[in-house]
């Protein structure tokens, strides 16, 4: 254990100024582990791929990705306006949350198919497409709002688009084999 103090307890709690916009307050959750169930790899996997029949049912309707675009085109000339700070908020809370859910995804794909079910590695290549791909329009994006000039991503969302398409159908189909 470790004792805070003195300055380093005032930046952090920031004592001196309360009202400081860019603080962030501490969180911390606390977990027992007295009556944690440890279970072995294998078992983990059947149940996680049980688990994920069942949560598929709940993905969306329609294509996120092209839902998204649609929201894109009416943000862009904000993105434009605004400049650089705005675009790292919005693409924070947008194309980064995408790529990183997808990222995992794709690890999880492969994880799964470490432990037995191969047939859902071709999902995983969807998944992980659409994580690159968010991660080159983060940058083509970033360049676009600064130098305040529109930017045409439709080959990358029409990629995105088809990818997660081909990953649900993918997924699916693994799962029901």
């Amino acid at each position: 254990y470790f004792q805070l103090e003195g300055e380093d307890f005032r930046q952090l709690f920031r004592v001196d100024t309360p009202d400081d916009p860019g603080f962030l307050p501490l969180y911390a959750e606390l977990i027992a582990v007295d009556t944690l169930l440890r279970r072995a790899p294998q078992e983990l996997a059947t149940l996680s791929w049980r688990l994920l029949g069942e949560h598929l049912a709940y993905r969306p309707l329609t294509n996120p990705v092209r839902r998204f675009q649609e929201r894109f085109l009416r943000d862009l000339p904000a993105l434009l306006e605004r400049g650089l700070p705005h675009y790292h908020a919005w693409a924070f809370a947008t194309i980064r949350q995408m790529g990183a859910a997808c990222d995992l995804a794709a690890e999880y794909v492969r994880w799964q198919a470490r432990h037995g079910h191969s047939e859902a590695m071709p999902a995983a290549t969807s998944f992980g497409l659409i994580s690159q791909d968010s991660k080159a329009m983060i940058l083509k994006l970033a360049r676009a709002v600064n130098a305040r000039r529109p930017i045409d991503a439709t080959a990358l969302f029409s990629g995105m688009a088809q990818a997660w398409d081909d990953g649900m159908r993918l997924l699916s189909q693994a799962l029901s084999d």
